[in-house]
């Protein structure tokens, strides 16, 4: 596992309130475009949420969330 792969199970645990004892896993997904990168986390048994990584340096990515929001 890379600092980076290390790096996104921690911000994950963090920001879905998980314990850290739980064992976390990360599964690339097919590359998209606009710099944004999708990972299947899964956390034990309790099933998987779809994570999205992107930078700012793109501008579109800013707005990537309140659209697909709105696009639902």
């Amino acid at each position: 596992m890379t600092h980076q792969d290390d790096e996104l199970l921690q911000f994950v645990r963090q920001a879905l309130g998980l314990v850290t004892s739980g064992a976390l896993t990360s599964m690339p997904l097919a590359k998209r475009g606009s710099s944004r990168s999708f990972h299947r986390i899964r956390y034990e048994d309790h099933g998987t949420v779809v994570f999205m990584r992107y930078d700012h340096l793109r501008k579109e990515n800013n707005y990537y969330a309140a659209i697909a929001y709105f696009l639902l």
